[in-house]
């Protein structure tokens, strides 16, 4: 019998062993990890979301705090001009740092397009009327001003839970 000769249901056998040991395991690992990130990613989307749309609560806040002041606030002016902003290249991060594997994709790249008017219509509502020092004027809660505030905000909020 000579040495290095192997039979055929012993070359099967060898190679189910390896598969079993090895390559399935391989790719079981490989599978599991895909969809950990997946899940991670959820998360994290997920809480930026919220955290975002706690910036746009409370941006309003202080936009309508700021319209019913008695006296004109620079320091607040500036803070909410700053602050939306920020707002935006938040926003616009968020949309960015969407991964390839995600199914909705298109709904990130037609959020993409979409975002800026609706951030446009928030800020405006924000800071074009009685936002200057000469035309300050405070306001009730009812107010047509803090109405359209709330209402620009209302927008963006279901803009960023259901397109980003």
């Amino acid at each position: 019998m000579k040495h290095g000769n192997i039979s055929a249901p012993l070359k099967n056998a060898n190679m189910k062993d390896f598969l079993l040991t090895f390559i399935y395991p391989l790719f079981a690992s490989i599978a599991v990890i895909f969809i950990n990130n997946q899940i991670e990613h959820k998360k994290s989307r997920k809480s930026e979301k919220v955290k975002l749309r706690d910036n746009v609560l409370l941006i309003e806040k202080k936009v309508s705090t700021f319209h019913m002041c008695e006296t004109y606030d620079s320091r607040s002016a500036i803070d909410v001009s700053t602050d939306i902003k920020r707002l935006g290249k938040e926003i616009k991060i968020l949309i960015n740092i969407t991964p390839f594997y995600e199914k909705p994709f298109e709904r990130y790249q037609k959020a993409k397009k979409n975002y800026r008017p609706i951030l446009k219509a928030f800020r405006q509502a924000a800071t074009n009327d009685n936002f200057q020092r000469s035309s300050f004027k405070q306001q009730q809660q009812n107010s047509p001003i803090i109405k359209k505030i709330s209402s620009s905000s209302n927008a963006l909020v279901d803009f960023i839970e259901n397109n980003i």
